[in-house]
């Protein structure tokens, strides 16, 4: 049980560090482009991975399956 917990707590790290990264990332990009450009790369990105990261749930870290779905909801725009 604690290597489970342990395991758990490993990918919840991961999963934030790359994360942080991600936005550190992303904040630079804003930076760097301009805002139309970066509006058209930033949905551009999400969509694809969205679409990465539809694999079956058991495959991914719990904590990170439950962040990706709930984030790609949540992008998805009415058409």
């Amino acid at each position: 049980m604690d290597k489970l917990l342990t395991e758990e707590e490993y990918q919840t790290y991961l999963y934030k560090k790359k994360l942080e990264e991600y936005e550190t990332g992303k904040t630079i990009l804003k930076s760097l482009v301009s805002p139309e450009l970066f509006g058209i790369l930033e949905e551009y990105i999400e969509i694809s991975n969205c679409r990465a990261k539809a694999l079956p749930l058991h495959i991914w870290p719990q904590p990170y399956a439950q962040a990706t779905l709930v984030q790609c909801s949540m992008r998805r725009r009415p058409s």
